[in-house]
């Protein structure tokens, strides 16, 4: 019995000791288990990290490659666009050249907004003997007019002619009979096609340029000016030969001729100034006619804020060849043009044109009234005068004292 139960004890420690090892050696595994599967772990993430910063490198190299194409794209493009607008802008210019200008910008050139000058146009230049003298040195000044013909006596500026011409262009009907587009030619022109009519507001050429024209007759008058009109009726119809003859019998400083101008293109716009080009019949006025009319121009279109065609020489024009005054011809704008055409129609933007017109007179022929021509006469006379009636008194009391 005893035997049996130290067996069984044994026994019983043996199984109790083999629980132990086991508990032991399973406790051990899974820790080792766990420290493995942790390394896997940790090594996955690290692994997934530096994918994760391969990424984000391989993203930011595109993303940077990117930008750099898209930069170069983008400075290609805006070396594109300021190409692209130099030859814009230098097909402007070559386009200035021509008689027609087209651009769909019409609005931005001639709808500028410039409020109309609210104190009253002053003559500043009248009787400035500076002004005077400055502008005869450049009215005498050689050109080549000079050169190609010495012979013809220039038309120069004098500050005692303050007459001006003003001439509105049309009537309200055409007047189709022929005359010679020059003395002494064969080419023969009718006097007066009628003129142009707006596209937009109907409102015909002859009724713009009559209001202009009776505008600035107020306007010049007030200046100190003489206006001479070679029609003050729209029912007249005078031809050119005809007008310039009544600029020529009144010697006026400057004739200016008032008209709108008209295109087969919507978009042609801006003002022109026409003046005679240099030929035989207009040498005598050229040069003249030139200098007021970059002036009168410059001026004009600085105040109304339209686009300036500049000066077009013209050797077709009656009415130039005609005349032995300096001669202008006014294109205020196109009335085919949509805005022009409406501007046109506007009493507001008229008065800008008058403004500028007298402003451009003002500048280029400055006047010396015949009030203070005769003033300084007479101090002259009364200086004359006193200096003898004091010698005389001095003859008197010599004689006196000799007595």
């Amino acid at each position: 019995m005893t035997r049996k139960k130290k067996k069984k004890s044994s026994l019983i420690l043996l199984v109790f000791v083999g629980i132990c090892l086991g508990v032991i050696f399973m406790t051990l595994g899974n820790r080792d288990n766990k420290v493995v599967a942790g390394e896997k772990i940790s090594s996955k993430d690290t692994n997934n990290e530096e994918v994760a910063k391969d990424i984000d490198r391989k993203d930011s190299s595109d993303n940077h490659k990117e930008n750099v194409v898209n930069d170069k794209n983008d400075d290609k493009k805006s070396d594109e666009i300021d190409n692209a607008n130099k030859e814009e802008n230098q097909s402007k210019n070559d386009e200035t050249k021509e008689e027609i200008k087209e651009d769909s910008n019409t609005e931005t050139s001639t709808d500028e907004k410039k409020e109309v000058t609210e104190e009253p146009l002053k003559n500043e230049t009248k009787n400035d003997e500076n002004k005077i003298q400055e502008t005869i040195k450049t009215s005498n000044s050689k050109s080549k007019v000079d050169e190609a013909y010495p012979n013809v006596k220039k038309v120069t500026y004098d500050p005692s002619n303050n007459i001006i011409l003003i001439d509105p262009g049309h009537g309200n009907r055409s007047n189709l009979e022929k005359e010679p587009n020059a003395p002494g030619s064969s080419v023969m022109k009718i006097k007066d096609g009628g003129g142009a009519t707006g596209s937009f507001t109907k409102v015909p050429e002859y009724i713009i340029a009559m209001d202009v024209s009776m505008m600035l007759k107020e306007k010049l008058e007030e200046l100190g000016y003489i206006v001479v009109m070679t029609k003050t009726t729209h029912e007249e119809s005078p031809g050119n030969v005809e007008r310039a003859e009544i600029g020529n019998n009144v010697g006026a400083a400057l004739a200016i001729r008032m008209h709108a101008d008209s295109a087969g293109t919507p978009n042609a716009y801006g003002a022109s100034m026409l003046i005679p080009d240099l030929t035989e019949h207009t040498a005598a006025i050229y040069d003249e006619s030139k200098r007021c009319g970059k002036i009168l121009i410059d001026a004009m279109v600085e105040e109304a804020g339209m686009y300036n065609r500049g000066l077009k020489p013209r050797k077709d024009i009656t009415g130039f060849n005609w005349s032995k005054v300096p001669v202008v011809l006014v294109e205020m704008g196109f009335l085919s043009n949509e805005n022009e055409d409406r501007l046109l129609n506007t009493k507001e933007y008229q008065e800008k044109i008058v403004i500028g017109l007298a402003k451009g007179i003002v500048e280029a022929l400055p006047i010396q009234t015949v009030q203070e021509v005769d003033a300084q006469e007479g101090k002259s006379s009364d200086s004359t005068v006193n200096s003898e009636q004091v010698e005389q008194s001095d003859e008197i009391e010599g004689i006196e004292e000799n007595n």
